[in-house]
């Protein structure tokens, strides 16, 4: 549980703390399909590590989310992220650390210039962070459903796509 004396820290995921993350999305969804997505994607040229995040209490990790960047075929003349996954390890969730993720990383992306973020994820939560569907309910995509939703960071940030 969360500690009152703690202070949560949300910094970039660092090479050693793999292990813990994989393990993490492993206990926080009942398998490894979220484990390996982030393996797999921290694989990818163009990977950027500064954009999957860990929170911690002291230097345990109790959560983590990744943002990726996304490539359209498109005159998209800002970049875009996806956020996919997150993970809190269940006797941390309900306790905010979710949440802080999403704030502090739709921060740091805007610092970095991003326009804009999509999930493909459940909307009552992520509508609580301020992603829509009607954003991005004009985007062509495989994914495309009322569970996709973006989050706009700069005004016509999915206009282009």
């Amino acid at each position: 549980m969360m500690s009152k004396t703690h202070t949560l820290n949300i910094a970039a995921q660092t090479e050693t703390d793999l292990p813990d993350v994989l393990a993490l999305h492993t206990v926080a969804f009942n398998g490894d399909a979220e484990a390996r997505l982030v393996e797999a994607l921290s694989w990818q040229t163009g990977f950027n590590p500064e954009l999957s995040r860990v929170a911690k209490y002291d230097d345990k990790i109790v959560g983590h989310i990744l943002f990726s960047e996304v490539y359209a075929d498109s005159n998209m003349l800002l970049p875009i992220a996806a956020l996919a996954p997150m993970a809190v390890l269940p006797v941390y969730q309900g306790q905010g650390v979710g949440g802080a993720l999403i704030e502090e990383g739709l921060a740091y992306l805007d610092t970095l210039g991003y326009a804009g973020i999509v999930v493909l994820g459940d909307t009552a939560y992520y509508g609580r962070h301020g992603f829509t569907h009607e954003s991005v309910a004009h985007i062509q995509s495989p994914y495309q459903c009322e569970h996709y939703q973006g989050y706009a960071l700069l005004d016509g940030a999915f206009s282009n796509i």
